[in-house]
Order: structure tokens, then sequence, then C-alpha cells
């Protein structure tokens, strides 16, 4: 039977944690190219064929043997899962679901999402590993990630652009705010959250971003500040609060 665990893994850098964390069990995946930029290994596993078919079994075993497949480890968060009341008075307990799906040489990413959409789960693809979680709290996961800057008079789209490939992030510019998109930025910043590299990158320019959903849009102070009042676009995220990591016995 698998058992819950729940350690505070957002307290400390996230890359740390995760490497740490309990994981679904699946070999190690294979070392980026030399030349890749850094956290990338995970985005790269979604790009492998996946062939599977399974048939109304858990969903640690549904991302076992894809994550097996595509050489990556995966981490269930449980805070992702649907909860019932155990036998003991006052505790809930994260109920599996089950997963029926069939898959024949489709890339990991379009598999995961055959899996977690009709959950209303998503992933996330950080460093090394992919998370599953709500999409809020996946949300969290990449802009939390770990980056490192050094730009020497790049434009700020250009420098949104470079985070948001290296990262798997959507970073939108704004392109009514002209003025503050054709700032050139100056930024040395080693190993910050994704979202404090780029508010940073922002004010450089004068301009501040917001979430949206899991979007990240850089845009003009005002414009920020009305996107932020409305929200019904910008969802509550998980505080930090840490990663409920479910632990499976095989």
């Amino acid at each position: 039977m698998p058992d819950t665990v729940t350690p505070r893994l957002f307290a400390a850098a996230l890359a740390g944690a995760l490497a740490s964390a309990p994981l679904l069990a699946a070999p190690a995946p294979p070392p980026p190219p030399a030349d890749a930029p850094g956290g990338t290994g995970a985005r790269q596993a979604l790009d492998r064929p996946v062939t599977a078919r399974i048939d109304g079994r858990p969903l640690s075993e549904a991302l076992a043997e894809l994550s097996a497949q595509a050489r990556v480890r995966v981490v269930l968060d449980a805070a992702g899962l649907p909860e019932e009341p155990s036998l003991t008075a006052g505790v809930a307990l994260a109920r599996e679901p089950a997963v029926s799906a069939e898959f024949s040489g489709v890339p990991f990413r379009a598999a995961l999402k055959g899996v977690l959409d009709p959950l209303g789960l998503d992933y996330a693809a950080v460093g090394d590993t992919v998370v599953v979680s709500t999409p809020g709290r996946a949300a969290a996961c990449r802009l939390r990630q770990r980056v490192s800057v050094d730009l020497d008079d790049v434009g700020l789209a250009e420098a949104l652009k470079r985070l948001g490939r290296q990262t798997g992030t959507d970073l939108v510019l704004d392109p009514r705010a002209r003025e503050g998109a054709g700032a050139r930025v100056r930024v040395q910043l080693e190993d910050v959250p994704l979202e404090t590299a780029v508010r940073l990158l922002s004010a450089t320019a004068g301009l501040k971003p917001v979430r949206v959903g899991p979007v990240l849009f850089v845009t003009t102070k005002e414009a920020a500040d009305e996107l932020r009042d409305d929200t019904a676009l910008a969802p509550p995220v998980p505080p930090g609060g840490g990663l409920r990591v479910r632990r499976f016995r095989w």
C-alpha cells in the first residue's frame, strides 16, 4: 500500500528539494548535452516517444511506465489528488485515481496530457524532474525553478525570450509597452527563482510582470495592477508550503 509523506520541499531551492524527494521508480535520466542550457533535461524527455496500453491502473503505475520509457524522473504531488477520510478520525488521505489510456509512439508530453487532462491535473518540467500536480501548483513549480542570468546590453524582449526557452515557461511581453520593450538590460543573477529574475529584468525597463494563470505577462505597472485585481485571470497559487509527495513501493 502507498504511503504519504509531507516534506516542506519549497523551503529550500526547488532543484535541491526535488533531488532529495522520493520519486516514482524510473531509471535516472541521461545527462543533457554539454551545450544545452541549464534545466533542459526533463523538457528534452517530453519529446521522447512512448507506447503503452493502460487499463484501469492506478495513476502512479501509469506514470511510472511512461516515465521509464521517457527516461526521466516523475514526482507525483499528493496535494493534486482527491482526498477521502481515513479510518483515523480527522485525517484525510489522498485517493489515487485509476487511468485508462492507449498510446503508440506519441511524445511523452502528449501521453502526459492524455493521462492528466481528464483528471484536472498538469505537469511542470523542472530541471531533470517532471512534477505532476494541480495546474496552480504546477505553475508555481515552473515559476520557482532556479535560474542564473548574465546579460550585458540585451533587449528586454530577447532576454525574456531566452529565459522562456530555457525554462519552458510562457513569458509574454505586452506589445503595448513599446518604450519599456525596447530597453536594453544589464543584469547578473546567480541561482534565483525564475519569477524573481523576471521581476528584476522588468523593473530595469520600468515594467512589471503579473501572473495570468500559468503565464507571466510583462506590462506597464498600471496594467499589471489592473490585471492583478482580476482574480479570474490570476488564480491563487499555493504559498511557500511544500509539495506533498507520494512515495510508492514496487
